[in-house]
Parts: structure tokens; C-alpha cells; sequence
């Protein structure tokens, strides 16, 4: 029974670390929301107003970060999508850039040289 609960804490810790390691990456700063005995000891209300167990804690916890989490991944899809996107335009618009000052210059050129031949 106890082994079920450990291994849902390990679940909810690696998906912490995930947000912590996304939140690294962009140099946010977070301030702690408290010491972890001052949660423990503070009394959690469930949606009735009752006390809420450690097993609804639990439940509340879990599907809050797998939602927040599945949000993240989505982004941060998309961030790699629009990376991408923003790359292959910079890139062409180089070529097009490329492409025009060869028409500007050289390319009046080498058609004179053709016509003289």
C-alpha cells in the first residue's frame, strides 16, 4: 500500500524537477512559498470545507502538474515549431537578399559580356 504512494511521490518529484529544469532554462526567478513543515502543519480544505486527506492532496497535486506539465510540453512544442519556421525564413530571406544584389550588379554585366560574343 505504502509502495503505491512512494512511487506516486517519485512521480510528482520528477515532474517538479521538470518544471524546475524549464524554469532554469529561461532564467526565471521563483521565490519559495514557505517552509515544507509550515505546509505539512497548516490544514488543506477539500471542496466541501472539510479537512482534505493525504490522499486527496495527492490526487489534487498529481492531476494539477499533469495538466500544468502537458501545457508545458505543448508550448514548448511549439516554441521549437516557430524556431524552426523563423530559421528557414531567415535563411531565405539571406538567399533572396543574395539573389538580388547578384542581379544588381553582376548580373547586367554578364549580359553585355553576352551580348559582345
Amino acid at each position: 500500500r505504502y509502495v503505491t504512494y512512494v512511487k506516486r511521490c517519485d512521480e510528482l518529484e520528477r515532474k517538479v524537477r521538470f518544471f524546475t529544469q524549464e524554469i532554469d532554462k529561461f532564467g526565471i526567478e521563483i521565490s519559495s512559498a514557505g517552509h515544507v513543515n509550515t505546509f505539512l502543519e497548516s490544514p488543506i480544505l477539500n471542496k466541501d470545507g472539510a479537512k482534505a486527506t493525504g490522499t486527496q492532496i495527492l490526487e489534487s497535486l498529481e492531476g494539477e502538474l499533469e495538466d500544468y506539465q502537458s501545457q508545458l510540453k505543448e508550448l514548448n512544442t511549439f516554441s521549437e515549431k516557430l524556431t524552426i519556421e523563423y530559421n528557414e525564413k531567415i535563411e531565405l530571406q539571406e538567399v533572396l537578399e543574395k539573389a538580388r544584389r547578384f542581379f544588381m550588379t553582376d548580373g547586367p554585366r554578364l549580359a553585355v559580356s553576352e551580348l559582345s560574343s
